[in-house]
């Protein structure tokens, strides 16, 4: 017996809530989940953060390929060219030095903003 008198007080609270305009009216956008790609491969440690998020981008702007390609065509140039590759891995290179190299490489080789932006935030 008590039970049914809950229910139906929890039932005339709910009429309440649906017919008041305070209530309906305080949310005027959708309320939808965001959705955001599951990243396949566990990365750790900060060089894993950024390159999660990199993926993330490239699902939700349907750049994958592109961006892929970019970062291919970057590890290509880093094994081919000695130089190069003693240029990134060298700590002693300041970082406005590396920067400004990257930027120049960015543009010459057209990478996507994603592929740019992921280069300069992990260096």
């Amino acid at each position: 017996m008590a039970l049914a008198g809950c229910i139906r007080s929890e039932i005339s609270f709910f009429k309440t809530i649906a017919v008041s305009d305070s209530v309906s009216s305080a949310r005027s956008f959708p309320c939808g989940r965001l959705l955001i790609p599951a990243v396949h491969v566990a990365l750790v440690g900060e060089n894993g953060n950024f390159a999660s998020r990199l993926y993330i981008a490239a699902v939700k702007m349907n750049s994958l390929e592109k961006i892929e390609s970019d970062l291919s065509e970057l590890v290509e140039a880093i094994k081919t060219s000695p130089t190069f590759s003693q240029f990134t891995k060298d700590p002693l290179v300041p970082r406005e030095t590396r920067l400004a190299a990257i930027v120049d490489v960015c543009e010459k080789a057209k990478f996507v903003e994603p592929t740019k932006n992921f280069l300069y935030m992990s260096n």
